[in-house]
C-alpha cells in the first residue's frame, strides 16, 4: 500500500454479523452507494463481519435474502479494495480459502495502515 501515491478513499468497516440485524446490509448498501457515485470505497470486514463472507450461507432458512450474493457484486461496481482482518478471520474459524478471490487478508499492522489512510471511516 503506497499512501504517498494513492488518494485517500472512504473506508466501510463491516464489523456486524451478516444476519444479526440490519447493520451489515446497511454497510454493503453504503459501499454500493459510494461506488455508484465514483467514490471508490475500500471495504474491511472485521470482527463478526467476516462471517458475511462465509461460504454456504442459507439465509432463506431465517427468511432473509443473501447478503453474500450482493457482496459478490462488488467487482461489478468497481469496488476493488475488499479486505478482511486476518485476526478476526481466525477468531471466527475461517480461513483465507473460504474467501472470494477478490478479498485480501490483512494482518493487524496492515489493518491499522488501511484505517489511517482512509479519508473517512463509516463503521457498521
Amino acid at each position: 500500500m503506497n499512501d504517498a501515491v494513492a488518494p485517500a478513499h472512504p473506508l466501510i468497516l463491516i464489523q456486524s454479523a451478516p444476519y444479526a440485524g440490519s447493520l451489515a446490509r446497511s454497510a454493503v448498501d453504503a459501499a454500493l452507494g459510494l461506488a455508484v457515485f465514483n467514490q471508490s470505497p475500500a471495504v474491511l470486514f472485521t470482527g463478526p463481519g467476516v462471517r458475511c463472507l462465509a461460504p454456504g450461507q442459507n439465509p432463506a432458512l431465517i427468511g432473509r435474502k443473501s447478503l453474500a450474493r450482493v457482496i459478490d457484486s462488488f467487482p461489478i461496481y468497481d469496488i476493488e479494495e475488499v479486505h478482511v482482518d486476518g485476526t478476526a478471520l481466525a477468531e471466527h474459524g475461517m480461513e483465507s480459502s473460504d474467501l472470494p478471490a477478490y478479498a485480501t487478508v490483512l494482518d493487524a499492522t496492515e489493518v491499522q495502515q488501511l484505517c489511517s489512510a482512509a479519508a473517512q471511516i463509516l463503521s457498521f
